[in-house]
């Protein structure tokens, strides 16, 4: 049997501070964390890059909250409480926020691999407690990135470890959509059209598509549901052709 010793730390992120005032509520701030958690290592984090780089200037050191966190995983922090001070949520904070509450632990995804024309299913397992985003040099703010895991389901035939994959995560979820197999869904020009079969005829509807899951595409409007679909119907065909339906 092996112990596991928890070493626990909080990490402060603010957007930093340029005057001795803030600085001096940043400190007051600081030591009335440390008086509270006398037995957890307390550090900071700012997300201002300017901030950042006129604290280098002085040269003080700095941290992102990326590299303030790497830092803490190299030192072997088990568990690490991130707490933001912004006094106002500005759009920095807003954006991270608002993109890492949209993902979900149980969320579908689909999972598509870049060498092969295949797309395999999958569910959120877990999700990173914090979302890090990317600073350019110049302080531009880019992509937002949760780490996630996934958990495979169905058939994995053709996946390989190390092989580079696209996987999209649905974090909406609509009841009673209708769906058509992907075969069903022709595109002619710019416009989308599924051929459905009635009264032994094909209609050529016109059609916008949503979400594509494993097998299936969501149509969000041109058709009403429970129409019988053509699947893979040939350029020839038009709207109003005779059909034959053979058992």
């Amino acid at each position: 049997m092996y112990a596991i010793t928890m070493k626990r730390g909080i990490l402060l992120a603010a957007f930093g501070s340029g005057s001795s005032q803030g600085e001096s509520t940043l400190r007051r701030f600081d030591a009335q964390v440390r008086k509270a958690f006398p037995d957890v290592s307390v550090r900071w984090a700012f997300t201002s890059m300017l901030m950042r780089e006129r604290l280098a200037s002085e040269r003080k050191k700095s941290d992102s909250v990326h590299k303030a966190l790497k830092k803490m995983a190299f030192e072997k922090f088990t568990h690490v409480a991130v707490q933001p001070v912004h006094v106002i949520p500005g759009l920095e904070y807003g954006d991270i926020v608002s993109d890492a509450d949209e993902l979900r632990a149980g969320q579908k995804a689909n999972i598509t691999l870049a060498a092969a024309d295949r797309m395999y299913a999958a569910r959120v397992a877990s999700l990173a407690p914090v979302a890090v985003q990317a600073v350019s040099l110049a302080g531009d703010s880019g992509s937002v990135t949760v780490e996630t895991m996934l958990d495979l389901e169905g058939d994995m035939t053709g996946l390989r470890p190390g092989s580079s994959a696209t996987v999209k995560i649905f974090t909406d979820h609509r009841k009673n959509a209708v769906v058509v197999p992907y075969e069903a869904v022709c595109q002619r020009g710019e416009q989308e059209y599924v051929f459905t079969l009635k009264n032994g005829r094909a209609v050529q509807n016109p059609v916008t598509t949503g979400y594509l899951l494993e097998r299936v595409i969501e149509v969000r409007s041109g058709l009403e549901g429970g129409e019988t679909v053509i699947l893979s119907p040939s350029d020839e065909l038009e709207n109003g052709a005779k059909l034959e339906v053979q058992p």
